[in-house]
């Protein structure tokens, strides 16, 4: 998993994903790297959880676009 500015296309930090698990479970550990205050993150629909929303708004003080899909 790799958190990447939009603008730049640059790869500011990664972190491996085992396989019995998902990239869920390291996004938290990815993000907590980085000073988010005021910044917008984004994601694809797999990270749509409320405990992740929770944690940029409440915890790292971010926006975020969550897509959410149909399924």
């Amino acid at each position: 998993m790799a958190a990447v500015i939009h603008q730049t296309g640059v790869v500011v930090a990664q972190t491996a994903v085992d396989q019995k698990t998902n990239a869920i479970k390291v996004a938290r550990p990815l993000l907590d790297r980085f000073d988010l205050v005021g910044r917008v993150v984004t994601a694809d629909a797999m990270h749509t959880q409320t405990d992740l929303a929770n944690y940029l708004v409440d915890e790292k003080q971010a926006d975020s676009v969550l897509p959410a899909k149909d399924n």
